[in-house]
């Protein structure tokens, strides 16, 4: 054979060595928790590579979070919910407050607060409204209670016709009037973002 021949042979077999090296290093480490480089020091895609910060894939960090106050209002139609000039929920109202029962109690300690506010229009005497306000809030509290949210974070209480949203001066704006409003004070949890290193992984 040629010299050059016999030159490019030679690198070859040495080319081949290397890589049989490489792949033999790579198979006696491959299973342990160590960090796996090749000759040239570059990092090796194995399995114990993973989460390694000597290759540059930290392990992954739990997101933090942190807790925002939220505010929640509902409003029950008294018109759909209670019977004309009554206190007594119908089988909509249970329902409406059921459904919002499940809801406060799967969310747990993160609600801190609930305010039930009764409301009614300009019609009769301020007194006569002032009680039908109170014993339609006091309805809602209590159906809260019995479908298992606890009765120390309820505040009840009546405003009569006192806090109007709408006219009381027409039958729609009256009918918007006689409600019970429901506030739920409380907290959500937020994933909180990380700022940028800056750094830009290839």
């Amino acid at each position: 054979m040629k010299l050059k021949q016999l030159l490019a042979v030679a690198v070859l077999a040495g080319a081949s060595y290397a890589s049989a090296q490489q792949l033999e290093n790579l198979t006696s480490n491959a299973d342990t928790q160590i960090l796996v480089k090749n000759n040239f020091g570059e990092c090796v895609t194995v399995m114990a590579n993973r989460n390694l910060t000597g290759c540059g894939d930290a392990p992954a960090q739990p997101q933090p979070v942190q807790q925002v106050a939220e505010r929640q209002v509902v409003t029950l139609s008294a018109d759909t919910y209670f019977d004309f000039d009554k206190s007594v929920l119908k089988p909509e109202g249970k329902a409406a407050i059921r459904q919002l029962a499940q809801e406060l109690n799967s969310r747990g300690a993160n609600v801190q607060k609930i305010t039930v506010v009764g409301n009614t229009d300009s019609k009769g005497s301020d007194a006569y409204n002032q009680k039908l306000s109170e014993r339609r809030a006091a309805a809602v509290g209590n159906f809260l209670i019995e479908n298992g949210v606890p009765g120390t974070i309820i505040e009840a209480y009546g405003n009569g016709e006192r806090n109007p949203v709408a006219s009381n001066d027409t039958a729609q704006g009256r009918a918007q009037n006689r409600r019970v409003d429901i506030t739920v004070d409380g907290v959500v949890e937020r994933s909180v973002q990380q700022p940028s290193t800056g750094i830009v992984t290839q």
